[in-house]
């Protein structure tokens, strides 16, 4: 894979890791999202791409830091976990029903002092994010000044 194609993928995966940052805030206002961010780290966009890219960001970043990238991945979904917890019901409800249907029943609420609670874990998430982001950047940092022969 050469230069260019590996920091367009670093940079969908960073781009994918927003999204699902964005979509949290949204529903934390108290918005409807239009998807939910799935539990398991290999099944999330940003991990689609982390774990199908794995040998070539591996011989390209180093183990180190694709490692990085892997342990604030997984420490992501597991503070993940704990918002996804509180809007269970709010999740399972989005996704059984869809179409206009579940637009005339409305979304299961969550009761204030869980969103509460919600904000303080997404603390915590923001800034694991912010360590992964960075992480990222410097692994984009790092390609860009690898030398041509690392490159196909």
């Amino acid at each position: 894979m050469d230069r260019t194609k590996i920091l367009n993928l670093i940079e969908s995966m960073k781009t994918a890791h927003e999204t699902q940052m964005y979509d949290l805030e949204l529903l934390l206002s108290g918005k409807d999202i239009e998807s939910i961010t799935p539990l398991s780290k290999t099944e999330c966009d940003f991990g689609k791409l982390l774990y199908a890219n794995e040998s070539v960001l591996r011989q390209i970043i180093g183990s180190l830091f694709y490692e990085k990238l892997d342990t604030l991945h997984e420490k992501w979904h597991e503070e993940y976990q704990k918002i996804f917890d509180i809007y269970k019901e709010y999740f399972e409800h989005k996704s059984s029903h869809k179409g206009l249907f579940s637009k005339l029943l409305g979304a299961k609420k969550v009761d204030e002092m869980n969103i509460d609670k919600a904000k303080l874990y997404y603390s915590d998430l923001k800034q694991t994010t912010n360590e992964l982001l960075h992480t990222i950047d410097i692994s984009k940092r790092r390609i860009a000044a690898l030398a041509d022969t690392k490159f196909e």
